[in-house]
Protein backbone atom coordinates (compact mmCIF):
# COMPACT_ATOMS: atom_id res chain seq x y z
CA UNK A 1 0.00 0.00 0.00
CA UNK A 2 1.32 3.28 -0.32
CA UNK A 3 2.33 6.03 1.76
CA UNK A 4 1.58 9.85 2.69
CA UNK A 5 3.98 11.99 4.05
CA UNK A 6 6.43 8.87 5.06
CA UNK A 7 3.17 7.06 7.03
CA UNK A 8 2.25 3.88 5.76
CA UNK A 9 -1.65 3.54 4.58
CA UNK A 10 -3.01 0.38 6.02
CA UNK A 11 -1.95 -3.39 6.08
CA UNK A 12 -0.50 -4.69 3.12
CA UNK A 13 -2.47 -7.91 3.70
CA UNK A 14 -5.51 -5.90 3.53
CA UNK A 15 -5.76 -3.15 1.03
CA UNK A 16 -5.20 -3.22 -3.05
CA UNK A 17 -1.80 -2.49 -4.25
CA UNK A 18 -1.49 1.22 -4.00
CA UNK A 19 -2.95 4.75 -4.41
CA UNK A 20 -1.70 8.56 -4.65
CA UNK A 21 -2.70 11.59 -3.81
CA UNK A 22 -2.40 13.96 -6.95
CA UNK A 23 -1.33 17.42 -7.20
CA UNK A 24 -0.96 17.66 -11.08
CA UNK A 25 -4.94 19.20 -11.17
CA UNK A 26 -6.74 21.42 -8.62
CA UNK A 27 -9.58 19.66 -9.05
CA UNK A 28 -8.67 15.88 -9.17
CA UNK A 29 -7.67 15.08 -5.20
CA UNK A 30 -7.13 11.59 -5.13
CA UNK A 31 -6.50 8.58 -8.29
CA UNK A 32 -6.17 5.41 -7.48
CA UNK A 33 -7.10 2.06 -9.50
CA UNK A 34 -10.38 1.82 -7.81
CA UNK A 35 -12.26 5.29 -7.40
CA UNK A 36 -11.68 9.01 -8.04
CA UNK A 37 -12.00 12.12 -5.80
CA UNK A 38 -12.66 15.82 -7.96
CA UNK A 39 -13.36 18.92 -6.10
CA UNK A 40 -15.10 21.32 -8.90
CA UNK A 41 -15.10 25.12 -8.19
CA UNK A 42 -18.09 26.33 -10.33
CA UNK A 43 -18.44 30.00 -10.68
CA UNK A 44 -21.36 30.25 -12.85
CA UNK A 45 -22.25 26.81 -15.56
CA UNK A 46 -20.57 23.39 -15.86
CA UNK A 47 -21.26 20.50 -17.90
CA UNK A 48 -19.99 17.45 -16.44
CA UNK A 49 -20.47 14.61 -19.19
CA UNK A 50 -22.13 11.20 -18.77
CA UNK A 51 -19.40 8.23 -18.25
CA UNK A 52 -21.28 4.76 -17.11
CA UNK A 53 -20.27 5.49 -13.66
CA UNK A 54 -22.07 5.76 -10.29
CA UNK A 55 -21.08 9.09 -8.43
CA UNK A 56 -21.53 10.31 -5.19
CA UNK A 57 -21.76 14.23 -5.33
CA UNK A 58 -21.62 16.58 -2.26
CA UNK A 59 -22.02 20.72 -2.19
CA UNK A 60 -19.05 22.13 0.01
CA UNK A 61 -20.06 25.88 -0.38
CA UNK A 62 -22.05 28.02 -2.00
CA UNK A 63 -25.35 27.57 -3.44
CA UNK A 64 -26.61 26.09 -6.91
CA UNK A 65 -28.59 23.62 -8.51
CA UNK A 66 -27.62 20.31 -10.21
CA UNK A 67 -29.93 18.93 -13.19
CA UNK A 68 -30.53 16.57 -15.87
CA UNK A 69 -32.45 16.57 -18.72
CA UNK A 70 -36.22 15.76 -16.64
CA UNK A 71 -35.28 17.07 -13.52
CA UNK A 72 -33.40 19.76 -11.20
CA UNK A 73 -31.71 19.00 -7.63
CA UNK A 74 -31.09 21.52 -5.24
CA UNK A 75 -27.56 21.85 -3.89
CA UNK A 76 -27.18 23.77 -0.43
CA UNK A 77 -23.75 23.68 1.50
CA UNK A 78 -23.71 19.88 3.03
CA UNK A 79 -26.21 18.38 0.56
CA UNK A 80 -24.83 14.88 -1.12
CA UNK A 81 -26.59 12.74 -4.21
CA UNK A 82 -25.64 9.36 -5.40
CA UNK A 83 -25.78 9.82 -9.02
CA UNK A 84 -26.21 6.16 -10.93
CA UNK A 85 -24.37 5.10 -13.88
CA UNK A 86 -27.09 5.42 -16.05
CA UNK A 87 -27.54 9.47 -15.12
CA UNK A 88 -27.29 11.58 -18.96
CA UNK A 89 -24.68 14.46 -18.46
CA UNK A 90 -25.20 16.51 -15.53
CA UNK A 91 -25.25 20.26 -15.45
CA UNK A 92 -24.70 22.11 -12.65
CA UNK A 93 -25.24 26.03 -11.72
CA UNK A 94 -24.11 28.27 -9.36
CA UNK A 95 -26.94 31.01 -7.50
CA UNK A 96 -24.90 32.49 -5.35
CA UNK A 97 -22.02 35.31 -5.37
CA UNK A 98 -20.08 32.78 -3.77
CA UNK A 99 -18.68 29.92 -6.29
CA UNK A 100 -19.83 26.01 -5.69
CA UNK A 101 -17.08 23.77 -4.29
CA UNK A 102 -18.39 20.49 -5.48
CA UNK A 103 -17.11 17.15 -4.32
CA UNK A 104 -17.44 14.15 -6.87
CA UNK A 105 -16.37 10.91 -5.55
CA UNK A 106 -16.53 7.78 -8.76
CA UNK A 107 -15.52 4.72 -9.56
CA UNK A 108 -12.41 4.20 -11.70
CA UNK A 109 -12.75 3.74 -15.39
CA UNK A 110 -11.55 0.49 -16.84
CA UNK A 111 -9.40 0.79 -19.38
Amino acid sequence: MGTILAKQIGSHDNYAESWEVCDHGEDQLIDSPFFRIDKLLIHNEYLLPANSTCKVVTSLSGEGTMSTEETSYSLPVGKTYLIPATCDDLHFESESDTPNNILIASLAQKT
